[in-house]
């Protein structure tokens, strides 16, 4: 039995899609394209920026978000810093990213901070891609990343 779930959040710059298939664990961010004859935000599929997930980094990005709702940005960073250590640098990651290497390219994915807002982020050789996580939409992101882990 494969099981298939997908969530969809919006918002005026970027839409966000988390979806588990059998393949995987899939965050994919693409930017808006404009608005349609109805008024509607339209978004760029075709070019957005796609990335395999593990469980364990989804269960750092929930408890992430969740200390960023209900502490604060700095509380959020000493998680950050908690998680992401490196010995050979004195500067610590300020925020939940993690490295993925393929023999193709090199990416940085995670959460990103910054000013009050909490963002998913996908940076690659081609640039970056941000979903900036509406504060409507916190709860329900929560939920589902906790169905999916």
């Amino acid at each position: 039995m494969s099981i298939n779930m997908s969530q969809v959040f919006y918002s005026g710059k970027s839409a966000m899609l988390l979806e588990i298939t059998r393949n995987g664990i899939f965050l994919v961010i693409a930017p808006a394209k404009g608005k349609n004859n109805n008024g509607n935000m339209t978004y760029n599929w075709q070019t957005a920026k796609i990335s395999k997930m593990s469980i364990s980094e989804l269960t750092w990005i929930k408890k992430g978000v969740e200390v960023w709702l209900e502490s604060s940005e700095a509380e959020y960073t000493k998680l950050a810093q908690r998680l992401c250590k490196d010995p050979q640098k004195k500067d610590k990651y300020k925020n939940i990213q993690f490295i993925h290497v393929t023999s193709k390219s090199e990416k940085r994915v995670g959460l990103e901070a910054y000013n009050n807002n909490l963002s998913f982020i996908i940076v690659d050789k081609e640039g970056s891609q941000k979903y900036y996580i509406q504060i409507i939409d916190v709860y329900r992101l929560i939920n589902f990343i906790g169905i999916l882990i």
